[in-house]
């Protein structure tokens, strides 16, 4: 791969120390890391609790389970993008069972070719959910904005005696001024009230 500002972690989990060994050649620090592996599901469940994925790459079956519900869980819990490798005799039923949580699926025995090409696949959907997450946030910002503003306005009326116009005026100025975001100016004037009344 060419080099990218961005690098995505990946959690490899993997029965079989020779697939994690081939796979992990496919992933240059330039472009993933960390790599962290996991021989169980129940060692990548716990390494799911510390730390945040942009990749999980599961080779079922595992030592304790089939992989299936672990790439499910993570794919509907996670913003991570999934890539299950499913045996042949499986695949068919495990795509059509895992794909409404947007887990990708490849039948093994497999290719590198395949995993690197997967591997594109997954740097682009964990891009769109990392936007997504994105949008997310700066929606609920917006909320906590609004309703900072809103709760110093009302105490700008019943403490001071302004109109709604006056005080929504009063907090712009104020940030304005003082060079802070609206949100910060409210919290600063809903604090100072409280302080004073």
């Amino acid at each position: 791969m060419v080099f990218q500002p961005k690098t995505y972690s990946v959690l490899l989990v993997s029965s079989s120390r020779k697939f994690a060994e081939v796979t992990k050649e496919l992933l240059p620090v330039t472009d993933y890391w960390p790599v962290r592996s996991a021989g169980s599901e129940a060692e990548a469940r716990r390494l799911m609790l510390e730390n945040e994925y942009d990749i999980a790459i599961i080779n079922s079956p595992l030592s304790d389970d089939s992989g299936f519900s672990l790439a499910e869980d993570i794919s509907s819990g996670s913003d991570t993008a999934v890539l299950l490798l499913a045996p042949a005799e499986v695949y068919e039923d495990i795509y059509f069972k895992l794909l409404p949580s947007g887990v990708v699926t490849a039948p093994k025995p497999t290719s590198q070719r395949l995993i690197s090409y997967s591997l594109r696949v997954l740097a682009a959907m964990r891009e769109r959910l990392r936007k997504k997450a994105e949008g997310r946030r700066s929606v609920e910002e917006k909320i906590e904005e609004i309703r900072l503003v809103n709760r110093a306005k009302w105490a700008l009326i019943e403490k001071r005696g302004m109109s709604e116009d006056e005080a929504h005026r009063y907090i712009e100025r104020l940030a304005m001024e003082k060079r802070i975001s609206k949100k910060t100016a409210a919290k600063t004037i809903t604090e100072e009230l409280a302080l004073f009344y």
